[in-house]
């Protein structure tokens, strides 16, 4: 499934068009992932939380300030609570309380002047022009009675006018003291709009309250000379009582508003760190005050300033095109688009682990570094593995910020993961062999750093996650992450390689037991590629397996093949024709059988290849020699060539081998000359056109291959039988 998916992507296609196109779509892809991964933001010192102990002294690297937010909110609560409360005075109800005063006056004067009415008819006529009249009969009788009318009425307007302008309110006197401890903003509502005015409380308690107002000698005391001088002055008050309404008022709304503003307004308690103040000292547990210091201090380095961007894609990139640069120069077997594709997710995945770990607080130590460090020596090839696990390192320091002993850390596990599976044979068993090294490797690196410190009060926290976990996590991480990696890219690596080089699997018992001549022959073809792969610096295991694997066709129908017949030859029974497709169908057969064992695609490739387009000489001549125009394209496998080192070095070796059991009498001579003739034929013809052999090296292969057949088949020495005299004594 996966290969299918990968075949979707024009992106990893092989295509001349888009080869440059999609290097540019990878390169574009990996830098904002990477610059994503490792964002400003994420370049962050740690430090200690309230309640732990700092490791180091810590310094405010710049003046800054911050806000403390208990102090501001103390200040907030005085304020709210030296807000001033609002009341709303309205005046605009005056001309209407003093129409209806005057409309009063104005139905009694009519009253009174009608001579058919008479007096003890005024009083209930009165009461029936104006409804809920709150006026005894007996003062109503007496205003009446009264000759001068407009002088009440005056006197009324004028003492309502004057009491309502200056606000009436209906709360009690005793309950606002209670209130009210401080001055107040007074809303002065009037037909021109709304004005505000600031008054002491002292001058709010000189308003009229209801409670002290409803007695004659509140307004007795303050307009004596009107109340006392008329003989209805008890009748007039309550006339005033009738029309004297409360206009002043408690607006919370208001009142609201002004506290949240003058809240807002308050400025946050400040507390000023001046450069090099000492924020927490070594070995000092962290306290509220330092913890909000050092919260504070975070955040300033957060800041995703222009400077701060600008110094975080500097260093990144160049970290980038150094990189770049080096695999260009010194490793550009791997500038393949999918190499490119696969490094690129490595790199990024690495990423994501770092940012993983410091997003979900976990102990930076269990940062699997060497897991990569693995996937990346067996991919690729140990000094690749080794750039990498230094630039992801660097890069790792980034992501945590200035602490050098995680660097180290990280080198320390890699460098030793690679340096152990490049002496190792890389089973399954030596991947896991690796966890105990990489443990050792990091805890050298924490011992020697809580010595340097003289920090031993957490080496067993960090013994714990960066030996056991640590270890533990990268071993089991670099076995899945190769496996997947494997069926993703669609890749062969060493390491599956290793494991199919145990001649002891299903497939090669099966070869041993169906046809052990061709099995023989394969062990010998494996170890002589390999022998001259390590010559010429190919892939040797790549070889090796090759050559073990390269003619496993031939167990549908061994006994076709001279290395499995021992005195009946099948072939002199059918014609020329259909032995060459028997013996051309090998190659078919093995590919169908590598596949059924799921073999690598690079070994599928070696069987493919490993005749190229020869001519099958034998049964061609012997067919010639029935039919004159035999064509010779019937007699040549299908191929194609050889297409790289790998498969041209089994093509040679499975050549040299088969033709060395042809020879009479193996001498050094004629083995010499057997391989030499091979090696030039296949030349000539052309069948390393498509690989990158070169002529230096298939001398070197072609001296390999002669030294070793003639190991093989070195004569023994004949010593001459001593007479019989000489073994008589």
């Amino acid at each position: 499934m996966p290969r299918k998916l990968l075949k979707g992507f024009p992106i990893i296609q092989k295509t001349r068009y888009n080869f440059k196109i999609s290097r540019f779509f990878l390169l574009l892809g990996f830098l904002l992932g990477l610059t994503f991964l490792l964002s400003p933001a994420s370049i962050l010192p740690q430090y200690p939380k309230e309640g732990e102990f700092s490791q180091k002294n810590i310094k405010s690297p710049y003046v800054f300030y911050y806000e403390d937010k208990d102090a501001t909110t103390l200040k907030q609560k005085e304020a709210a609570s030296c807000s001033m409360p609002v009341y709303s005075l309205d005046i605009t109800v005056v001309p209407a309380i003093l129409k209806d005063v005057s409309e009063f006056f104005a139905i009694v004067e009519k009253i009174k002047q009608d001579d058919a009415v008479k007096p003890s008819q005024a009083v209930l006529m009165v009461n029936e022009k104006i409804e809920n009249l709150n006026i005894s009969n007996e003062s109503l009788r007496a205003i009446i009675r009264y000759p001068k009318l407009f002088e009440i009425e005056s006197d009324v307007c004028g003492i309502l006018s004057a009491t309502l302008e200056r606000g009436v309110t209906a709360v009690s006197k005793e309950r606002i003291m209670g209130i009210v401890s401080k001055n107040i903003l007074l809303q002065v509502i009037s037909s021109s709009g709304v004005s505000e005015k600031t008054i002491l409380k002292e001058e709010f308690f000189a308003f009229a309250f209801m409670d002290k107002i409803n007695n004659i000698d509140y307004f007795s005391s303050i307009y004596p000379k009107i109340l006392s001088s008329k003989c209805v002055h008890q009748h007039m008050f309550e006339l005033l009582m009738h029309y004297l309404k409360p206009n002043l008022s408690f607006n919370q709304k208001a009142t609201e508003k002004n506290i949240k503003e003058t809240v807002k307004n308050v400025s946050p308690a400040l507390i000023h760190v001046e450069k090099g103040e000492k924020i927490i000292g070594d070995g000092e547990r962290v306290d509220r005050v330092s913890a909000v210091k050092l919260k504070e201090l975070n955040k300033y380095y957060t800041a995703t300033n222009t400077n701060t961007l600008l110094g975080f894609l500097i260093l990144l990139y160049s970290l980038i095109i150094i990189g770049t640069g080096y695999i260009y120069k010194y490793q550009p077997d791997i500038v393949t688009t999918k190499n490119l594709l696969m490094l690129g997710v490595i790199i990024l995945i690495a990423g994501a682990l770092g940012k993983t770990i410091l997003c979900f607080d976990l102990p930076i130590y269990a940062m699997p570094m060497a897991a990569i460090s693995i996937v990346l020596s067996i991919l690729f090839n140990e000094e690749f593995a080794v750039f990498i696990t230094l630039f992801l390192s660097i890069l790792m320091g980034f992501l945590i910020g200035d602490r050098l002993e995680f660097v180290l850390f990280f080198l320390a596990g890699g460098l030793s993961a690679i340096y152990t599976i490049s002496s190792s044979s890389r089973m399954l068993r030596d991947i896991l062999r690796l966890g105990v090294i990489i443990a050792i490797a990091n805890a050298i690196i924490i011992i020697g750093y809580a010595i340097i410190k003289q920090d031993v009060m957490n080496l067993g926290h960090d013994l714990f996650w960066g030996c056991l976990i640590n270890a533990g996590i990268s071993t089991m991480l670099a076995i899945v992450g190769l496996l997947y990696l494997e069926k993703l890219f669609n890749i062969t690596t060493n390491f599956q390689l290793f494991e199919l080089s145990d001649v002891n699997t299903p497939l090669m018992k099966k070869l041993l037991l169906e046809a052990p001549g061709t099995y023989h022959h394969c062990l010998l073809v494996g170890n002589m590629a390999e022998a001259a792969a390590t010559e010429v610096k190919a892939n040797a295991i790549l070889c090796r397996v090759g050559g073990y694997y390269h003619d496993i066709g031939k167990i549908i129908r061994p006994i076709y093949f001279a290395e499995n017949q021992i005195s009946e030859n099948k072939h002199e029974d059918i014609n020329p024709s259909l032995s060459a497709s028997v013996i051309k169908s090998h190659i078919k057969d093995g590919m169908e059988i590598a596949r059924e064992y799921h073999l690598p695609s690079k070994i599928i490739d070696i069987i493919q290849q490993h005749h190229g387009t020869t001519l099958l000489t034998y049964f061609y001549q012997a067919q010639k020699q029935r039919q004159e125009d035999a064509s010779k394209s019937e007699f040549k496998y299908p191929g194609p060539k050889p297409q790289h080192k790998e498969a041209a070095i089994v093509m040679l070796s499975d050549s040299v081998e088969a033709a060395s059991r042809s020879l009479s009498k193996p001498t050094a001579v004629r083995i010499e000359e057997m391989v030499k003739k091979i090696i030039d034929n296949y030349f000539t013809d052309g069948e390393f056109d498509e690989c990158d052999l070169t002529l230096k090296e298939l001398t070197r292969i072609g001296n390999v291959l002669t030294r070793l057949l003639t190991t093989m088949y070195h004569s023994r020495v004949e010593y001459p039988e001593a007479d019989e005299e000489t073994e008589s004594k």
